[in-house]
């Protein structure tokens, strides 16, 4: 049987962490026990915002954050961070995420949301870490044959580049937790 980690014992690697959907979640968490660890390059956000999730959660559970700003496809900064934290899990929200911009940038796009994920897994296999929960988006069930979708809905080709990435990385994921069922993999597809 295995032992249950209490919260404050468990280290959660939140990429992206500074975003608006990585804010939110990264206060749940602080305020759920966790030590947490953001890594976000701020392309897509701000620094004011960590000052923000301290002020929200207050002391105690603000000096359970810690705060990286670097790109997730920077294997050294990644290494740095689970040398020195020992995340037990990651929550992946990193990523360029406007499908307008990812017509017009499909190289950019799929070097970004595909390097930084290959990056990170591998970062993450290196030191055992196996659970990952991925960002995803509807957009990976493409223009659907019939509404409301459900998580047993099929996947579809992809209507945009931002929505092929997203499509592509949950094939990578899945495609490693058949590989290692020890890899526990959760998409999340948000509306």
């Amino acid at each position: 049987m295995s032992e249950k980690i209490a919260p404050q014992d468990t280290c959660v690697l939140v990429t992206g962490g500074a975003g608006f959907i990585g804010s939110h979640t990264v206060v749940e968490l602080l305020q759920g026990g966790y030590q947490v660890v953001i890594v976000d390059d701020l392309s897509n956000a701000s620094a004011k915002v960590v000052d923000r999730i301290k002020t929200i959660v207050g002391e105690p559970a603000a000096a359970n954050l810690t705060f990286y700003e670097a790109d997730v496809n920077d294997r050294a900064a990644l290494t740095k961070v689970f040398n020195e934290h020992h995340p037990s899990r990651v929550i992946h929200f990193a990523g360029y995420k406007a499908v307008g911009e990812s017509v017009s940038k499909p190289i950019e796009y799929y070097a970004n949301n595909i390097g930084n994920t290959l990056t990170l897994v591998d970062v993450m296999r290196e030191h055992g870490c196996k659970s990952i929960i991925f960002s995803s988006s509807a957009t990976v069930y493409g223009d659907p044959d019939s509404l409301p979708l459900t998580e047993e809905s099929p996947k579809k080709p992809a209507t945009n580049h931002y929505g092929w990435t997203k499509w592509m990385i949950e094939q990578i994921l899945t495609d490693l937790h058949t590989a290692d069922p020890e890899w526990n993999v959760v998409l999340l597809r948000y509306f």
